[in-house]
């Protein structure tokens, strides 16, 4: 029996494709994002494929199970998006158009920008650390004595 076809936004699509790198990234199924924030997992399945569009609260219940701030996987779908340079927004090759620039010049944006990379850098090294203490955990090793 052959599945209905969906259609499929171009946002959710690469959103969804972001959040399954993530979580693949940091190595759960999606039995266990399931889960961690309460949806079903044919849910998780529908939202990776780019079929549902959901919540901001949803969202940040996602992220927060998937140990990253709201902005990491936006701004991967965003690239993603720009690579195929079918947005205005977007000038050749993904890179912005004029107008944009001048748009996102400001003195603001670049301090934000600065801060939000900061913040994921910080985030990035935690998740990373605690993947490993995680993956060290269930292998129930004895942790390595402090060399004198």
């Amino acid at each position: 029996m052959q599945k209905t076809a969906r259609k499929t936004n171009l946002l959710l699509s690469h959103l969804g494709d972001a959040l399954r790198d993530r979580r693949v990234d940091i190595g759960i199924t999606q039995q266990e994002l399931a889960s961690a924030t309460s949806l079903h997992r044919t849910y998780i399945t529908d939202i990776e494929s780019g079929y549902r569009n959901i919540s901001m609260l949803t969202y940040n219940k996602l992220t927060d199970a998937l140990l990253c701030a709201l902005s990491v996987p936006l701004v991967a779908a965003e690239r993603s998006i720009a690579l195929l340079s079918t947005s205005p927004l977007y000038g050749i090759k993904g890179g912005l158009s004029k107008a944009s620039k001048l748009l996102h010049s400001s003195g603001r944006f670049c301090l934000d920008l600065a801060i939000v990379a900061s913040e994921l850098h910080v985030k990035a090294n935690m998740s990373r650390l605690q993947v490993a203490v995680e993956n060290f955990a269930r292998k129930k090793s004895t942790y390595p004595k402090k060399q004198e």
